[in-house]
């Protein structure tokens, strides 16, 4: 108890108004103001630079700490919309890349309309574009495989309609109309003079449309090759006076004719004849002096007999045939008998190249199916396979024989160890698929052909891309001279041509009437020999 003197009772006097107490929350906010302007800040900066999840993280982080402040929750949705289509986007053009047309189409649908990605339109377009090109490809397809070939026809006319360039995929609307018109009652009508009878019914309005000039067709069919040649004399040798007068870089020494495009072209070893074979079913060599036929082979069946590749082995005695159908066969060169038949798994497929080892030993095939299969030479036996995503347009073996090329259509360029079937190296053409591949002769330099017109020349150790030249259309054919200094590439620009390997200067020129479709240089790295689709082989002095 306390007493004081005096009538005041008030014991202190505190000047000022009275202190107000914060709540907890009042003093977080205030303490912790500068830390959520920072965050706004920064996250304003991240959306602004499309840093988009970045962005959204730091809007996260604020409304954590205040879910009302100012329009943050806005501006985290904006994030979040542009980092979804920003992540669609990426999406859509590796589904693109991947040639996945449909799933593409549909992610760009997503994006037409929107600012930022203003490709999305145009991309849409030609995805789905290419999507429609793919289905009519699938449609061939699966017609050609059931030999509905009208229905082939029709479907190739739709295809050439939205994208001409895509018509005729691995020439079935060229097979259809052979079997249309060129192939009833279960046979060809292929002597000169005897044309395909009659049905009594005219093609029906789809099959008309699709045939681009049924007088070449029926001319094809009947075996009138150009300039109505006949088979039997279809060979134009050149007098020995004629070509010591033509012996300038691009003379013409010899023509040999076939009755449907020559795809296949190789010199014996020591060069003196010339294997060629064709969609004619037909395979012959001849005798590169007068052009006379030293060995003719006939493959049976009609659609699975055209020869898409033929090769010597390195003795000369014996010649491979990849045939559609899947098969490839070994035949003796001299006379045709046939030594081993292998057999791919697909039947509607074509083995599309054939390859020798150097010591002749294997054979390796590639094929439609996605596969290349490495065979016993003498027997038969099978002895591995490898693969790639897509038809396996191409093979080759190095010339010490350790390593094997491959081309595809899935725009990828493969070597391999020709033993084991392990990868040692891939390149690639972006843009469209492999169509050839060779190697140099000393094998450290691959030379690939593709559908994007060009021809490559890489480092076969490193993949290093050295050199490219180019075409007005696809290229379908490369090879290297014996000397390793030029590369002679083939393609549907109907020209064949010679460059310098290292430089990629342009040093010779030959044409045919149509698309050239193999070439091959004589072991003395004199001659060039071409394949067209003008039914002709052709031997050039270089």
């Amino acid at each position: 108890m306390l007493y004081v003197r005096g009538g005041s009772t008030q014991l202190f006097n505190i000047g000022g108004k009275p202190r107000k107490v914060q709540s907890p929350t009042e003093q977080f906010l205030q303490n912790d103001r500068t830390q959520l302007i920072e965050l706004y800040d920064r996250a304003i900066s991240k959306l602004y630079l499309k840093q988009y999840g970045t962005a959204v993280s730091l809007f996260d982080q604020l409304l954590t700490l205040d879910a009302e402040y100012q329009d943050a929750a806005g501006l985290r949705e904006t994030a979040r919309r542009k980092a979804y289509l920003e992540e669609t986007y990426r999406k859509a053009r590796s589904e693109e890349e991947a040639r996945h047309w449909a799933a593409a189409a549909s992610s760009y649908a997503q994006l037409r309309n929107e600012p930022d990605f203003p490709d999305a339109g145009a991309r849409l377009e030609a995805c789905e574009l290419k999507q429609k090109v793919a289905s009519l490809e699938a449609e061939i397809r699966r017609y050609a495989a059931a030999e509905d070939w009208r229905a082939v026809l029709a479907s190739d006319s739709a295809l050439s309609a939205i994208d001409s360039a895509a018509a005729d995929p691995d020439g079935l609307a060229t097979l259809a109309r052979i079997a249309l018109f060129g192939y009833q009652s279960g046979k060809t009508y292929d002597a000169p003079d005897q044309a395909p009878p009659s049905t009594g019914q005219a093609p029906t309005r789809d099959v008309q449309a699709g045939v681009r000039d049924i007088t070449d067709v029926f001319e094809t069919a009947s075996g009138r090759a150009v300039g109505n040649t006949p088979a039997q004399a279809a060979v134009t040798p050149h007098s020995a006076e004629q070509a010591v007068q033509s012996r300038s870089p691009g003379s013409e020494l010899l023509v040999v004719r076939h009755k449907g495009e020559v795809r296949a072209v190789a010199f014996s070893p020591d060069g003196g004849r010339l294997a060629t074979g064709g969609w004619d079913n037909m395979a012959r060599v001849w005798d590169c002096n007068n052009g006379n036929a030293i060995m003719t082979k006939e493959t049976k069946g009609f659609l699975r007999g055209m020869i898409m590749a033929l090769a010597f082995s390195p003795d000369g005695s014996r010649v491979a045939a990849g045939v559609m159908g899947s098969t490839a066969y070994v035949w003796d060169a001299s006379r045709g008998n046939e030594l081993i038949k292998v057999q791919h798994a697909a039947v509607i497929s074509s083995v599309t190249a054939v390859a020798f080892s150097p010591d002749g030993a294997r054979l390796a095939t590639s094929c439609e199916d996605k596969t290349v299969r490495i065979w016993n030479a003498s027997t038969g036996a099978y002895l591995f396979e490898i693969s790639h995503t897509k038809a396996v347009r191409a093979v080759a073996f190095s010339l010490d024989g350790y390593r094997l090329a491959t081309g595809s259509d899935d725009r990828v360029a493969r070597i391999w160890n020709s033993t084991t079937g392990a990868q040692l190296l891939e390149v690639r053409h972006a843009l469209a698929g492999v169509t050839a591949v060779a190697f140099s002769p000393d094998g450290s330099i691959l030379a690939t052909g593709s559908d994007d017109k060009s021809a490559r020349v890489w480092a076969a150790d490193s993949g290093n891309r050295l050199l490219e030249v180019r075409h007005g259309k696809p290229v379908k054919a490369v090879a290297f001279s014996p000397d390793g200094t030029r590369l002679a590439t083939g393609g549907d620009d109907n020209v064949a041509r010679i460059w310098n390997a290292t430089t990629g200067a342009q040093l010779l020129e030959v044409r045919h009437d149509k698309a050239v479709r193999a070439v091959a240089f004589s072991p003395d790295g004199r001659r060039l020999a071409t394949g067209g689709a003008d039914y002709a082989a052709r031997i050039w002095m270089i």
